[in-house]
């Protein structure tokens, strides 16, 4: 379940409009402003790199029993100090192990399940709301060395678990948040991997989990999108030469999209603009718009 956790967590931060690194043991940190750690083991002296880096102003996001060990398999005395949690054992259900996401999540049993509560304001009036939200595939067993901001599961042990250090902060999932964001958008219809186009192979998940949306897009509130499109589910990337620059546009939404409109960087915007397909579009200021079918480039010279 660990594989697709990952795989559903790089899309769902995709969907937040991020351009996306990946980071290895010996880059520098100074760059980034949040790091989402999703591997169980992280050796020592990246560990130090990490608490440094939060101690000194960074964003940590921790997924189920990331950096709870260190290269060796001992327990990760820097990083469960830097989370402020101590994982006591991980749960795996055979019922609930997803390997191919639309093919095993959706038939998939919840292992737990948390509620979050969140408060709108109506008329001048504070309404609050409950939302029980279901994990799946991992659940990591917390024993909880502080009690900042806790998020608990039905069972009784922390879900979210959020801890100040330094200038920065961590944020511990003791579960798999990719695949409960994908769960609502994975539909419960036999396998079928045809070719013809109703077939599950071809679906294209979109009705993600809100929910989740937010609580995934929290870390990047101090990070300013790059590219900005009206529609959450058109993934842009931009690629940069000599010679000048391509924002690639892929739409994940499921069918076309009519008027999209895409917000350029200001350097960008200042740039000749054309588009691989030829299709065309109205440009005002740093914003195209355009009509998007499944994918196309903005090319700027």
């Amino acid at each position: 379940s660990f594989a697709a956790g990952k795989r559903t967590l790089y899309t769902a931060l995709i969907n937040q409009g991020t351009q996306l690194d990946f980071v290895i043991e010996g880059d520098s940190l100074k760059d980034y402003e949040v790091i989402y750690l999703t591997d169980a083991h992280v050796s020592r002296k990246a560990s130090n790199a990490i608490a440094k880096w939060v101690e000194a102003g960074g964003h940590l996001f921790a997924t189920a029993s990331a950096g709870m060990f260190d290269e060796l398999n001992q327990p990760n005395a820097v990083l469960r100090e830097l989370l402020n949690v101590n994982q006591t054992g991980l749960d795996e259900p055979e019922n609930s192990r997803v390997e191919m996401v639309k093919q095993d999540l959706p038939f998939a049993k919840a292992i737990d399940e948390f509620v979050l509560i969140s408060e709108t304001i109506k008329d001048g009036k504070s309404e609050k709301s409950t939302k029980a939200v279901p994990i799946f595939g991992v659940r990591s067993r917390l024993n909880r060395n502080s009690h900042n901001a806790d998020i608990q599961f039905k069972s009784g042990t922390p879900a979210i678990h959020i801890n100040k250090s330094g200038k920065g902060w961590s944020v511990y999932m003791a579960f798999l948040p990719g695949l409960t964001y994908y769960h609502t958008a994975t539909d419960k219809i036999p396998v079928d991997r045809g070719t013809h186009a109703g077939a599950s192979s071809h679906l294209i998940p979109n009705k993600f989990s809100e929910t989740l949306n937010h609580l995934l897009g929290n870390p990047l509130f101090w990070v300013s999108p790059t590219v900005v499109c009206s529609e959450k589910l058109v993934e842009a990337n931009i690629i940069d030469s000599p010679k000048g620059s391509v924002v690639i546009l892929t739409n994940w939404s499921g069918g076309p999209v009519k008027g999209l409109e895409v917000k350029l960087p200001a350097d960008l915007a200042k740039k000749k603009l054309s588009t691989a397909s030829g299709a065309s579009f109205i440009r005002k200021g740093r914003t195209v718009t355009l009509d998007l079918e499944v994918a196309d480039a903005l090319i700027l010279r």
